[in-house]
């Protein structure tokens, strides 16, 4: 699905509306130049008077090659949709489309060569980084306050976009505040000496062909591997200014809470404003298989939205805190 783009170009960290914004989503199309020279599509919500000025929150969500809607039944969806609502107007939310991936597409890895070579971790932030510069100048824009919120792979990449920006004032790393990947990787292989072996092969052998957008490992490039496992959320966090909200699913991977405590012991030695919180029950989309109806995702945007505007925490007696406390084991070092 393409987009009718504006004939006029964007330079660098510019916001140019495209001629024509998607019908049926509450979001206005940019693109912008980045410092590759990439033109960067990203969107701005529409929800909220444009005359009044309220400040950015950018969701990245996690791997994967799909534009942030997706077409079904004649009609777009956002995979957003839920953070939008739980916003309630009281920020701009920006989404920033993954180069290498067309508007309203989802596609394999190995279906796009473009989105292959693009994809390592520098380029995505710095993706990211001019769509946020971009969208600051924008009329109705508070640029005072600045969230970035990540899950999974995009708690990494949220971890770098506000290390490398100081304008950014809050980050939130659901789902993937912890040490490498190469680590996590090993790790979970430690106790089977054959699995740590053939992994480890498989690790000399990415290392070979570091720059590889061709070749495939569990669906990634090698050039994505060796990218994305040279840094972390550990190693990025300290380096940035912003306040940090860290969550984690206690039934998510091998050691979640190990994960979680590595990084806020790590902020916290440094002086760092972290807020930590461990969902008792919750996997790595922050479901609970023991309440299939429990909204757990919301719950969690909820609390991280409640941290950066300022309202209630997770402190109070069980029966006096919010709904979205709900089995959150809270540590905050401010």
């Amino acid at each position: 699905m393409a987009l009718a783009t504006s004939v006029v170009g964007a330079g660098l960290y510019e916001a140019v509306p495209l001629s024509s914004s998607p019908v049926g989503i509450d979001y206005r199309a940019y693109h912008t130049e980045d410092r590759f020279g990439r033109r960067i599509l990203f969107f701005v919500d529409t929800v909220a008077d444009s005359r009044v000025k309220l400040p950015i929150a950018a969701f990245i969500l996690g791997s994967g090659s799909y534009s942030r809607f997706q077409l079904r039944d004649g009609k777009l969806l956002s995979a957003d949709a839920a953070f939008l609502r739980n916003l309630a107007g009281r920020a701009r939310l920006v989404l920033v489309e993954k180069p290498g991936v067309r508007f309203g597409e989802h596609l394999p890895v190995r279906d796009l060569a473009e989105f292959r070579r693009e994809h390592t971790l520098p380029r995505w932030v710095e993706a990211i980084s001019a769509a946020l510069k971009a969208a600051r100048a924008l009329p109705g824009v508070d640029g005072e306050r600045l969230l970035v919120v990540g899950h999974s792979e995009g708690a990494q990449v949220a971890a770098s976009v506000a290390a490398a920006n100081d304008f950014v004032t809050h980050v939130a790393c659901l789902g993937g505040a912890s040490a490498s990947t190469l680590f996590l990787e090993l790790r979970e292989r430690r106790k089977q000496e054959h699995r740590l072996r053939e992994y480890w092969r498989q690790w000399k052998e990415i290392m070979k062909y570091p720059d590889d957008a061709e070749r495939l490992h569990h669906g990634h490039s090698y050039r994505y591997w060796t990218s994305f496992s040279a840094s972390s959320a550990l190693e990025e966090l300290p380096k940035a200014n912003a306040r940090a909200f860290l969550a984690q699913g206690s039934a998510d991977g091998f050691d979640p809470a190990g994960d979680l405590d590595v990084v806020l012991a790590t902020l916290a030695s440094k002086g760092k404003d972290v807020t930590s919180a461990l969902a008792m029950g919750a996997d790595h989309a922050f479901a609970y298989a023991r309440e299939p109806r429990r909204d757990g995702w919301s719950q969690i945007q909820r609390r991280v939205l409640a941290w950066f505007f300022g309202g209630s925490g997770c402190e109070g007696a069980e029966g006096q805190r919010p709904e979205y406390c709900q089995s959150l084991m809270e540590i905050s070092t401010k």
